[in-house]
């Protein structure tokens, strides 16, 4: 607001303060603008990392854990950040004794360790 009452101002002060109202809506429009994107921006890197969060949950329970037994190998597969990583896990006949439970166990044990590695 100004000091004086628009009503008591003469026309050149009533212009300057027209621009002066019109560059400060400017401002503050490129502010909230800046502030909108910026918005945008973190809204999907946090819904990034809720997915990143929400994968790494499902690892840890074994839902995206698949073990397959072949006739001479069993091998398991992760599904993590949309690609499959495949872990050796021995031969079959050996693993013939051992729940699906426990290779997803190891399966995790190797994908964690294989993630802090590389």
């Amino acid at each position: 607001m100004s000091p004086t009452p628009n009503s008591e101002l003469n026309k050149g002060q009533l212009l300057g303060r027209e621009r002066t109202l019109v560059r400060q809506i400017e401002s503050n429009q490129n502010k909230v603008d800046e502030l909108s994107k910026l918005i945008v921006e973190k809204q999907k890197e946090l819904d990034e990392v809720q997915s990143l969060i929400q994968e790494e949950e499902w690892i840890s329970s074994g839902k995206k854990i698949y073990v397959i037994r072949g006739d001479v190998y069993t091998k398991s597969k992760v599904h993590y950040r949309g690609k499959y990583r495949w872990f050796h896990l021995g031969k079959t006949d050996k693993l013939n004794d051992t729940s699906d439970d426990d290779l997803k166990e190891l399966t995790r044990q190797k994908f964690y360790k294989n993630l802090i590695t590389k």
